[in-house]
């Protein structure tokens, strides 16, 4: 895979087990962390989370982007409590 089929020239694109390590440091549910990553609130956004961690969904790149955002402290102003 190149980095234009990411869409994001230079970013190195995010594998499941970062992704999962992520969410669990910032003490998230799989539901939280879907809404956060811009997913829409359904029934449905915790399983396509776990997609995600078990690498059965692709991580897209803004995902990838804000997961590492959360990861080095931004948290935006609809954080979780």
């Amino acid at each position: 895979m190149n980095d234009l089929q990411d869409g994001m020239p230079g970013q190195v694109p995010m594998t499941p087990d970062e992704f999962q390590t992520i969410r669990k440091r910032l003490d998230l549910s799989l539901h939280q962390m879907g809404v956060m990553i811009g997913l829409k609130d359904s029934p449905n956004t915790r399983k396509q989370v776990m997609q995600m961690e078990r690498g059965e969904k692709k991580i897209m790149p803004p995902a990838a982007r804000l997961m590492r955002a959360y990861a080095s402290g931004y948290r935006p102003e609809d954080w979780p409590e």
